[in-house]
């Protein structure tokens, strides 16, 4: 967040879902921004398939755009366009004004690197990648101005305050697992999902969790909690995510054009189902706006 704004800068992942954050967050889209996705994908394996949604589906309420770059994050804090941005913390270390902070608990995300299939220098690819490994390549990250933390246990031990110590402890933890594989055999139905149920239908969203705000004191709890669960629903299963003629086209397919069958079929399933949800919602709001608007018994 900007140094000096009006809210107070939250200290765990389920503060963001306050409303008094409302409008007020900013993050990439997962299917442009590698970042982002890792963020998604982090959140699904950490929380679970159904917690990680949930979480994304109440976050819906607060955010303010979705970017389509991660340095679109960066720039929309620093323009004051919303007062919070999801990022990572080298991306916001290195600049100034910024305030970062990690969310508690504190999730890691595991930098990758490979060689490209078909580069046309496959051994300097590989010289670069043994260098980043090395001991010297692995200090090299621990500058100012580049301010990653060594995959070295040993180089992290030297490092002194370069690594701070949330992150310290949290390597240590064992549910900080991160299973690579699980996240590109579903890498484009995430991306899709997330598209579909959340980016694409934002406004609405925004708009309909901001009228249950307004019926909260009016109706009865037990009605705002079944609308609730309209808007945080997503009832594709893990395993029809992970389907492989679903995942098996590499890179990132936002044109609907350059889909394969299966991916046209399933999108236009899920398109159906988010709309029909909030369409549900939409109507179970409007018979209580009705029901409430004489006074409250």
């Amino acid at each position: 967040g900007r140094d000096g704004a009006a809210l107070p800068m939250p200290e765990a992942w389920g503060d963001l879902l306050q409303p008094g954050y409302r409008g007020q967050v900013g993050m990439a889209l997962p299917s442009r921004s590698g970042t982002a996705h890792m963020m998604l994908e982090r959140f699904l394996q950490v929380r679970g398939w159904r917690g990680g949604w949930d979480y994304f589906l109440r976050l819906s309420e607060n955010l303010s755009t979705l970017t389509s770059r991660s340095f679109g994050v960066i720039d929309g804090v620093k323009s004051d366009r919303f007062a919070l941005g999801l990022t990572i913390d080298f991306l916001a270390g290195t600049e100034p004004g910024l305030d970062f902070r990690y969310g508690q608990p504190v999730m890691i995300f595991p930098a990758q690197i490979g060689r490209l299939a078909g580069g046309t220098a496959p051994d300097l690819a590989c010289d670069f990648a043994r260098f980043v490994l090395s001991d010297a390549g692995q200090r090299l990250l621990l500058e100012p101005s580049v301010g990653r933390v060594p995959a070295s246990g040993a180089i992290r031990d030297g490092a002194g305050d370069a690594v701070p110590e949330l992150m310290r402890h949290a390597i240590h933890l064992k549910w900080q697992t991160y299973d690579a594989g699980l996240a590109e055999r579903r890498y484009w139905a995430v991306n899709a999902l997330f598209d579909i149920f959340i980016s694409d239908l934002l406004p609405q969203r925004r708009e309909l969790w901001g009228r249950l705000r307004a019926l909260e004191g009016r109706a009865s709890p037990a009605d705002l909690a079944r609308i609730a669960e309209l808007l945080t629903a997503l009832p594709v299963p893990e395993a029809e995510a992970a389907a492989p003629a679903l995942n098996g086209r590499p890179g990132r397919i936002t044109d609907l054009t350059a889909m394969a069958p299966e991916q046209k079929a399933a999108h236009d399933r899920w398109r159906a189902t988010a709309a029909r949800l909030l369409d549900q919602a939409d109507a179970a709001l409007t018979a209580l706006e009705r029901r409430t608007d004489g006074p409250v018994r």
